[in-house]
């Protein structure tokens, strides 16, 4: 079919930037499947991280809190309101900063560890360095300031982030 073709063709190069190592095409049809395909280097079934695919989920998490927390919160919540540890150049660090990159944070080993809850991660990353400070001047993309903003919005929310996704989002 025209869509395998286009498929296949991404693995080489065609139609896109980069090519592509390997991915699963699923098609829905009125919520019933009419097309799934596993392509080069992939398997079907084969989970994969979803990385930056969540901001925009974690962002309606924030923006629901924002609207109806059982605590204070907002877009300009400190973090240190919530966790002191974030203090001295980290006590100004807003959760509106968090969303925009503009937090000062570098990369933080705390991010990808997979023993660590949302909350000892937000101790790690404020024990840590600032690189890209002082906050609110330089942009630096990356998931470490989402753990913090995330940390925050567990306390805000007064619950873990995985229950308050279900609550209020799934």
């Amino acid at each position: 079919s025209e869509v395998t073709r286009l498929a296949e063709g991404s693995l080489v190069g065609q139609n896109v930037a980069n090519p592509v190592p390997g991915f699963e095409l699923l098609l829905l049809k009125d919520g019933v499947q009419v097309y799934r395909r596993a392509f080069g280097s992939w398997s079907l079934g084969q989970v994969a991280n979803a990385d930056s695919a969540t901001k925009t989920l974690s962002g309606a998490l924030i923006m629901s809190l924002v609207d109806s927390s059982p605590q204070p919160f907002s877009l300009d919540t400190r973090l240190s309101q919530y966790i002191p540890q974030f203090s001295g150049s980290k006590s100004t660090i807003t959760i509106r900063q968090c969303f925009a990159h503009t937090a000062g944070f570098g990369q933080s080993a705390a991010v990808g560890s997979a023993t660590l809850t949302l909350q000892q991660a937000a101790q790690q990353i404020a024990a840590g360095p600032l690189p890209f400070g002082p906050p609110g001047t330089i942009f630096s993309y990356g998931g470490t300031s989402m753990h913090a903003a995330g940390a925050v919005a567990e306390l805000a929310g007064g619950a873990p982030w995985n229950t308050l996704y279900q609550q209020r989002l799934a």
